[in-house]
């Protein structure tokens, strides 16, 4: 044929094809001269010194959507680009997808699903896979047989995400894992190795090499810096070549891969961490680590729970512990009686009580409390009784043991615990400085505000912000949390634009660190707008309030807790700035903090006596009567007499009497809480200030101007103290009673 085409017999211009010819040397002495033509289609970039290269693309988004819909009319453009996105745009494996989907009638989303955890198997017909085994085939077997390096490095890399960082690739760990397939590199050349060993595998067309960009999960989590990229398709094909037992060690040299690649500085609460953190997520799920039997893999599992936690990703970190959970107590249930007995058992059985006390964070997160408590329970029951009360894996869990008892209310039990705890971390020798001690001490501060303790919380948040912010680096998420606690202190204190200066320090930190639409950077911002509007600025906090509201509601749902805590703030500045849905917003509040938490739960009873106020402002005095008396005593009987809420409450009760005329009761009322506030939160405080100038109005209203110079030396006091300009100070000198309204503190 080559001699007859070189003469131009039968024809003159011809055209032949070499299908698959990787290796100029095997065919060049088949190719005839001539007028025709010779196309070579080939994978390897080798021909290039002989023949004009041109690169068949892969289908653009938009064909690759075209050709989908071409055979599922029903397909909606989202889900087939969805699915282009996923096979790369690989012709071979679009057709073969459409086939599968149309022959199959496969619900897209598990099919979608499927793709994503590497499950391939479901791309199409056996034929198919064939037919995409066999794209590759020539190329593998050759890059086996000639580099068997760079063909395990493949290997590695089929059992991993398609998107691997080159600082995973080119690391001394990768290196070692090859050394045995070409023992003639030394140590020095590694890197090269490793470098020639990337290019031979580029040059076969089997993966992409990208010196920059971004990779890895979509949004938040991409991560910017070299990589590879390699097929999903082709992954499973190199799966496919190998047997379960080479299978099997290659998962857990990935595994091995992955640790190394921690550092032993790296701390998955340090932000400055995270990029690196995950770099490695998406190995850690493709790669099957859960059931690795490394407890330092088991410890990277644990430490990305927490990361979605802190990332306030609460939904993906549940999901991954309650997967990891199931198949870590599957192994333990597996063992035989003697193994059960054994250091393995016990060390797995330990890392699942640390997996379990991050799920009941995020159960608390979530809203779950009594589900987070009754877990919390049992993991510090079972702590206890294999590692001790002090040890810090008990302690931890005792301090979330805490916060579960104050998201249900149980204040005083919360205190209690949290005592006890932070005393404990002192006893085990934790210096006042370490991370553990100034955590323990911030929940301390948290009870001690709940507890109405307001002093103390302000004295610890203090202490922990000024050392956290010395000791960590700058805009740490500890630091941050404590700003957002010592704002609020601030705030309770009075002191109401030191609290605005700080808030919206920590509110701008945040967004650098997690980005200015992170659910951290919304309730920030909410924060802040409840210091503006105890400062006399309802107008700003209310256009604050309507964008966190809107955001939490549409990321978290109407019900969370973050969204219900934002719910309240902005039904109560509705009220200030006497808006007309503002009572029938504090009783929904109401009704959905009853709904979920129960009537006597503080955060319900607050929303009982603000919803007094409003319906005093209506003018329903017998029904206001009701309700701040319902909240009073309520407020009494779980937080105690003197607890500054149930102050409020009695304030609001003495203020409805007043306008009804019962002055007697009133001023009794108005007294006795006086004398209260002035004990718990001192004479020079705005509450005090605020129930002393009412006292004076109400005794204005029983004997007359006598008392006038009484009031307007008590309404100097209070404007003094929170400004000439405030809303409340110009209502006092209109001759109207001041009500309360609780913002009440998150648990």
């Amino acid at each position: 044929m080559k001699q007859a085409l070189t003469r131009g017999e039968p024809y003159a211009r011809w055209l032949l094809l070499f299908d698959n010819a990787e290796d100029p040397s095997k065919i060049e002495g088949l190719l005839p001269s001539g007028r025709g033509h010779v196309i070579v289609i080939a994978q390897t970039t080798v021909w290039g010194e002989q023949a004009k290269l041109i690169p068949v693309e892969k289908f653009t988004r938009q064909e690759s959507v075209v050709h989908l819909r071409s055979r599922l009319p029903s397909l909606d453009d989202a889900d087939a680009a969805r699915i282009a996105e996923l096979l790369g745009d690989l012709p071979i494996a679009i057709a073969a997808a459409a086939a599968w989907l149309d022959e199959t009638g496969s619900p897209v989303t598990e099919y979608l699903q499927a793709i994503e955890k590497g499950n391939l198997g479901l791309l199409g017909s056996e034929r198919d896979l064939d037919r995409v085994a066999a794209a590759w085939k020539l190329s593998l077997d050759q890059l086996q047989e000639q580099e068997p390096a760079a063909y395990r490095m493949l290997e590695l890399c089929s059992v991993m995400a398609p998107e691997i960082s080159l600082d995973l690739i080119y690391s001394s760990k990768m290196a070692l894992n090859l050394f045995v397939e070409d023992p003639m590199v030394t140590a020095n050349e590694m890197l090269l190795m490793l470098s020639q060993l990337v290019e031979k595998i580029t040059r076969l067309a089997l993966v992409r090499v990208d010196n920059q960009g971004e990779f890895g999960a979509p949004g938040a989590d991409r991560v910017r810096g070299g990589h590879i990229e390699i097929h999903r398709l082709l992954q499973y094909v190199v799966r496919s070549r190998m047997s379960e037992e080479t299978m099997s060690g290659t998962r857990h040299e990935v595994h091995l891969l992955l640790i190394a690649a921690v550092q032993v500085s790296m701390e998955v609460d340090d932000p400055a961490d995270w990029p690196r953190y995950r770099m490695l997520w998406p190995h850690i799920e493709v790669s099957g680590a859960e059931g690795c039997v490394s407890a330092q893999v088991r410890q990277l599992l644990i430490d990305r729970v927490r990361y979605f936690f802190l990332t306030g990703s609460p939904a993906r970190g549940l999901e991954i512990a309650e997967r990891t959970e199931r198949v870590w107590t599957g192994m333990l249930d597996g063992y035989t009686e003697a193994e059960a007995a054994g250091q393995a058992a016990r060390a797995l059985r330990l890392q699942l009580l640390l997996l379990r006390f991050n799920k009941a964070n995020i159960l608390r997160d979530k809203g779950a409390f009594k589900e987070a408590l009754e877990l919390d329970q049992q993991v510090l029951d079972d702590q206890r009784a294999l590692l001790g009360p002090d040890h810090p894996n008990t302690l931890m869990t005792a301090g979330s043991f805490a916060a579960d008892l104050r998201s249900l209310g149980r204040y005083a039990d919360a205190l209690e615990q949290d005592q006890k705890t932070y005393e404990a971390w002192r006893r085990a020798k934790f210096n006042d400085e370490n991370a553990l001690t100034l955590r323990a001490r911030s929940n301390l501060a948290v009870s001690y505000r709940l507890m109405g303790n307001l002093r103390e919380a302000l004295n610890l948040d203090r202490q922990v912000y000024a050392t956290r912010k010395e000791r960590l680096p700058k805009n740490h998420p500890s630091t941050l949390l404590s700003g957002t606690s010592l704002g609020r202190d601030l705030r309770e204190a009075g002191d109401f634009e030191e609290s605005i200066n700080l808030l919206t320090e920590i509110r701008d930190a945040y967004a650098v660190v997690l980005g200015a639409d992170s659910r951290f950077v919304v309730n920030a911002r909410a924060n802040l707008a409840v210091s503006l509007r105890a400062s006399g600025r309802p107008d700003e906090a209310g256009r604050l309030l309507d964008q966190a509201w809107e955001h939490l509601k549409a990321e978290l749902g109407p019900d969370h807790p973050e969204t219900l805590a934002c719910r309240l703030s902005r039904s109560v500045n509705r009220f200030e700035l006497e808006e007309e849905d503002a009572e029938a917003e504090i009783r929904a509040v109401r009704e959905a903090y009853e709904k979920r938490l129960g009537a006597r739960h503080p955060h319900t009873l607050v929303c009982v006596t603000n919803l007094a106020a409003a319906t005093r402002a209506q003018g329903h005095l017998g029904t206001a009567r009701e309700l701040a008396r319902e909240a009073m005593e309520g407020m009494r009987e779980v937080l105690g007499p003197k607890h500054p809420y149930a102050l409020a409450a009695q304030m609001n009760l003495a203020v409805v009497e007043a306008d009804d005329n019962n002055f007697e009761v009133a001023r009794t009322l108005m007294a006795d809480a006086a004398l209260d506030l002035v004990e718990v939160l001192g004479p020079e405080h705005p509450h005090t200030l605020r129930c002393e100038a009412n006292r004076a109005i109400i005794d204005l209203r029983v004997h007359g101007h006598a008392y006038q110079e009484r009031v307007n030396i008590a309404i100097d006091k209070f404007a003094d103290r929170v400004g000439q300009g405030h809303p409340a100070v110009q209502a006092l000198r209109r001759g109207r009673l001041l009500r309360r309204i609780i913002d009440p503190h998150p648990f």
